[in-house]
């Protein structure tokens, strides 16, 4: 019946989640389908945290093959990081080591790391900037910059978005 495999995965949970299934409790519960919701639940709070401790691995892992090329990306763009440009609302100075980028993209929820743009060979005329707040120090953009051409690439606030004050952070930069 329905029922019947329904108690049989629930047995199954109870296992996984080491719990006694000779135990009254949980063998004969008196509300038997909040018991089998209650263990669903438990169980894929386990898979989530396995999960996330994956990812986090896994990204951690990225992190330690990508600083191999710091050294690379400081020859190709360290004639950059004593730039600073500085008015009274904004701050803008180039992003200068892969952890830079890897705290920028984590900030800002957009790909400045995840894609790369410290990797010369991927990204040989990006120079990458954050422009923050000159009150707050409150990131507001980050900027890619063509080496070639001095002309903004990209200008993209949290989330890939479109920052209220873009235009004038563009006009200001291109000054």
């Amino acid at each position: 019946s329905q029922y019947g495999g329904e108690y049989f995965d629930y047995l199954g949970q109870l296992e996984r989640l080491h719990l006694d299934i000779h135990s009254p409790k949980y063998v004969a519960p008196t509300d038997f389908h909040a018991m089998h919701q209650q263990m669903t639940s438990r169980l894929n709070a386990i898979a989530e945290r396995r999960w996330r401790e994956e990812q986090r691995r896994r990204e951690i892992e990225r992190y330690e093959r990508e600083k191999a090329k710091e050294e690379e990306f400081k020859k190709a763009r360290g004639m950059y990081f004593g730039l600073m440009l500085v008015s009274e609302k904004y701050k803008a100075e180039p992003l200068k080591s892969i952890h830079d980028f890897l705290e920028e993209g984590l900030a800002m929820h957009h790909c400045v790391y995840s894609c790369g743009y410290y990797d010369t060979k991927q990204h040989p005329d990006s120079l990458i900037l954050s422009v923050r707040s000159s009150e707050t120090n409150e990131r507001m953009v980050t900027i890619e910059i063509s080496t070639k051409t001095w002309k903004i690439c990209q200008c993209y606030a949290k989330h890939d978005s479109i920052h209220p004050q873009n235009r004038k952070i563009r006009k200001w930069i291109n000054e």
